[in-house]
């Protein structure tokens, strides 16, 4: 399993995304408009839908005959409510981002806009800006007028009044930390007025004082490695698709994605995938794709030579030379099987390609008759990293796309030695009898 995090290795894909359905026409705010809501938001039961009714003289047949019956239906309801409507606004919230594909430590800029579009003034607004914790690190923000309270580190906004037809904003400033698909979502807490279409603080994604925007950073994925995107939870009919293919279906093989048997999404392979589902009739799809790419890769290597003089540097070529053969290996900490084993080419170099970003470290196999001289002794670049004893080195940490070409080894003769026995040669025949016996205080110079 990756260990980067998709919101945490599990994303609700069609958490507040989409935007249509959401979005009612409302009755009154536009020419030719109407909005046929349902349960506790309107007149009907059944889902919130959206109905665009344009003026008769713009549509023909059927369709003028439907929204010229749904637009009666509605105003019969609106004269019979109306001595009801007071001290009741209709507070919107709108969300944006400056840049949906920012790039790694990138910086984007959100805007939180809350709409009063009522004829009355909302007092003692109170809105919540939740940031994508671990995704984003805000630096800054600016409250245009009418937002002088917005507190960046709770992400708590109070507006003391919000004039009729009016809008206050704040513009929140951050750097991105993670990859991933990441969501800002703001949404109206309280008011001292009733709300004509929503209920403060319900969480609801269906109305439209609560709205989100999301950024996507490409995950990086390596083989043998799979993402797992949560299946969303609420909604009917979710597909998951990779590029135009349904995932499940002839064009997407199980080897680059599938779905398991509770609905959740396993991402096995680079690409772009996107989600559709549908929630009481309104039809979702989401605002960010995910976004799968190839973890770049790292490498590591160098070199082994002779180290004639023992100080533990590479000298020039003619004085200490390269050395061909000699068994290079490859391992992690904690495996102490080798991921990979070569040996120095005729001009003393090694290399390990395609590697995947972690922890590594190599041991050398000093030839017979030689050991490794001093290790890490003045630069990096040119000394020796293995120990002289057991031919290891230090662990090193690989990023994505790194090469490490100062992992080197420097090779000296065993020490060598030459002695052994002094002996009475009783019979003179150059032979070590039994019986002639060793000759002590013997002066012996080398």
């Amino acid at each position: 399993m990756n260990e980067q995090p998709l919101l945490k290795n599990s994303i609700n894909l069609i958490r507040l995304l989409w935007q249509q359905c959401r979005r009612w026409v409302r009755f009154g705010t536009e020419a030719g408009s109407v909005r046929w809501a349902g349960g506790p938001y309107g007149f009907a039961d059944g889902p919130p839908l959206s109905l665009s009714a344009h003026k008769p003289e713009h549509v023909y047949g059927q369709r003028t005959f439907i929204s010229s019956l749904v637009m009666s239906f509605a105003l019969v309801f609106l004269s019979l409510g109306a001595s009801a409507q007071t001290a009741i606004t209709d507070l919107m919230v709108d969300a944006v981002i400056s840049n949906a594909n920012p790039a790694p430590n990138g910086v984007v800029t959100y805007t939180v806009t809350v709409t009063n579009s009522s004829t009355t003034a909302a007092t003692n607004v109170r809105l919540k800006v939740t940031l994508p914790a671990g995704y984003v690190s805000a630096t800054s923000y600016v409250a245009s007028t009418g937002a002088p309270s917005y507190t960046l580190a709770t992400g708590n906004w109070a507006i003391a009044s919000l004039s009729a037809n009016s809008s206050s904003t704040v513009q929140i400033t951050a750097t991105v930390i993670e990859r991933g698909v990441a969501f800002l979502t703001a949404e109206v807490t309280a008011a001292d007025q009733s709300d004509s279409d929503s209920v403060p603080n319900n969480g609801s994604y269906l109305e439209d004082d609560l709205d989100n925007v999301c950024f996507s950073v490409p995950l990086l994925l390596y083989a043998g490695e799979e993402y797992t995107v949560s299946a969303p939870a609420g909604f009917s009919g979710v597909q998951y698709f990779k590029g135009a293919n349904l995932v499940g279906g002839p064009n997407v093989p199980a080897t680059e994605a599938s779905v398991d048997a509770n609905g959740n999404l396993i991402i096995k392979s680079t690409g772009t995938y996107s989600v559709a589902a549908s929630l009481s009739g309104c039809q979702a799809t989401n605002c960010c794709n995910i976004q799968v790419d190839p973890g770049p890769l790292a490498s590591l290597g160098d070199y082994v030579w002779l180290d004639n003089n023992r100080d533990g540097q590479q000298g020039t070529a003619a004085l200490e030379p390269p050395v061909s053969g000699v068994t290079v290996q490859l391992f992690q900490p904690g495996n102490t099987t080798a991921l990979s084993t070569t040996v120095t080419d005729g001009s003393g170099k090694y290399f390990f390609p395609n590697l995947i970003p972690g922890e590594y470290y190599v041991v050398f196999t000093a030839p017979t008759g030689f050991t490794y001289t001093n290790a890490n002794v003045g630069s990096d670049v040119t000394d020796s990293d293995a120990n002289p004893l057991t031919g290891q080195t230090q662990t090193y940490t690989l990023s994505g796309g790194e090469s490490n070409s100062t992992v080197d080894g420097g090779l000296v003769p065993l020490p060598a030695s030459l002695g052994d026995f002094v002996w009475s040669d009783t019979n003179s025949n150059g032979q070590q009898d039994p019986g002639e016996g060793g000759v002590g205080g013997v002066i012996v110079t080398l």
